[in-house]
């Protein structure tokens, strides 16, 4: 998998509660099964391009939502694994821009 230009996310393995694992199903859309095999597998759970603004909300709401159930999520830039904060001003300088050229 070529991850240039990526956001992506990975959950640590361990063990995941049922209702984090049915938040996870309805934030992706990925079924339980295979939530449950790569989370086990160590891969990527969500990739979407660096300029996805959806897809980057996403990345930082399955974040948002992982921490009330006290689970690490890992977010990486391009295949390396980066500081949560990142995304987050990230995120905020996308809805700066826009908001700038809308």
């Amino acid at each position: 998998m070529n991850l240039d230009n990526t956001i992506a996310i990975k959950i640590d393995a361990g063990s995941i509660p049922a209702k984090a694992c049915m938040a996870l199903k309805n934030l992706t859309g990925l079924s339980l099964c295979d939530i449950k095999t790569r989370i086990a597998n160590d891969d990527f759970l969500y990739v979407c391009d660096y300029l996805d603004d959806d897809g980057l909300k996403l990345a930082n709401k399955i974040k948002r939502e992982m921490k009330k159930f006290e689970i690490e999520v890992r977010q990486f830039e391009d295949g390396v694994e980066k500081p949560p904060e990142l995304f987050d001003n990230l995120e905020q300088l996308h809805e700066e821009i826009n908001r700038n050229y809308s």
